[in-house]
């Protein structure tokens, strides 16, 4: 569980590159090449798309009967 707080402390953590670093993010949101050549949408669990003609960036993850959706 999470609330809007901790929210927001993981999007600052994320802009700042303080949780992963700037190389790996955009790897994870400008997604990934199979080995075809063929790039794809997806990057270490995160998806580039777009809202009401805004991007955005979602991560979707479950473990052990807990799933989250982040937009």
């Amino acid at each position: 569980m999470s609330t809007v707080y901790d929210l927001l402390i993981w999007q600052n953590a994320i802009n700042s590159n303080k949780l992963i670093s700037k190389e790996s993010l955009d790897k994870a949101i400008h997604g990934s090449f199979l080995n075809n050549g063929k790039k794809i949408n997806y990057g270490f669990a995160w998806n580039a798309d777009t809202l009401k003609g805004f991007p955005t960036y979602q991560l979707s993850d479950r473990i052990f009967g807990f799933t989250t959706n982040e937009i």
